[in-house]
């Protein structure tokens, strides 16, 4: 993942949210989302700045899922319910808005380990990165 590394490497959060213009993108999510319930999927770093640093209120989140919740028993984060990923199963959401800089494997999970062969909810990616680097991400496992 050539391209993917030399886009984030030596770059902070802020410059990398700036290049990708992702307040506009955020907007755009925004529109497009109304009304529908949405859960985050993967509470690390990246979703930690995005909440830090942008104001997340114009979407109808209401859950954050990650394993580690599974694994601490943790109920909530950053003011969401916190929940495992086992439970999107069974959890009233439209959307699963993936909250990672590498999406694809988190992706495969969703569809091989938690929905496995059952109905899934829609599933986008927060960043808005250029396609070349999903590209690059897909055929890199």
């Amino acid at each position: 993942m050539k391209r993917n590394k030399k886009f984030f490497d030596g770059k902070t959060w802020s410059e990398i949210f700036s290049d990708l213009k992702f307040e506009k993108h955020l907007e755009k999510l925004q529109k497009k989302f109304k009304n529908k319930k949405i859960a985050l999927y993967g509470a690390g770093i990246m979703l930690d700045y995005i909440i830090q640093n942008y104001d997340m209120s114009g979407l109808n989140i209401i859950a954050a899922a990650d394993k580690k919740f599974a694994l601490s028993g943790q109920k909530t984060y950053k003011n969401y319910p916190a929940i495992a990923p086992a439970d999107l199963k069974n959890a009233d959401i439209d959307i699963i808005l993936i909250t990672t800089q590498y999406p694809y494997s988190m992706l495969r999970y969703l569809k091989k380990e938690v929905f496995a062969g059952e109905k899934i909810p829609e599933i986008y990616f927060i960043l808005n990165k250029p396609l070349i680097l999903y590209i690059e991400e897909i055929f890199s496992k």
